[in-house]
């Protein structure tokens, strides 16, 4: 029923069961699966604070979530969040596009100065290309 009223994913801090059906409709992530479905007799409540997974989430934050997790925005930092993300996922494009294009790591985030450090300092570092 949530899914025909657009519903468009669900975060529960619980089992959840029929995960098949979920994965085909919704996007969800819960804490296991169990086989034993909800007190569908029960009402919930709404527009309260909730502790998820340890999480305080107000009415109004922002829920961001994908296959790697899932995070919890203030309402009130969600715009600045969202500037943030836009330029780090630019300037991580910038950096995979050149990893792709052959730029050693070691050059792309200035760290050769470093290795000379660690070398002068007795530790062994392998030269990429060299094969030492």
């Amino acid at each position: 029923m949530a899914i025909a009223h657009g519903c468009r994913g669900a975060i529960i801090d619980a089992a959840i069961c029929d995960v098949d059906r979920y994965e085909i409709a919704a996007s969800r992530s819960g804490r296991a699966r169990s086989g034993r479905a909800a007190d569908e007799a029960r009402l919930g409540d709404v527009n309260f604070p909730v502790i998820c997974a340890g999480a305080l989430i107000h009415p109004g934050d922002v829920i961001v979530a994908d296959d790697d997790g899932v995070c919890v925005v203030a309402r009130n930092e969600a715009n600045a969040t969202l500037e943030k993300s836009l330029h780090r996922e630019a300037d991580e494009s910038e950096k995979r596009r050149k990893l792709a294009d052959g730029v050693l790591s070691l050059d792309l985030f200035n760290l050769r100065d470093d290795r000379e450090k660690f070398r002068a300092s007795g530790y062994s570092i392998p030269d990429p290309g060299r094969g030492d």
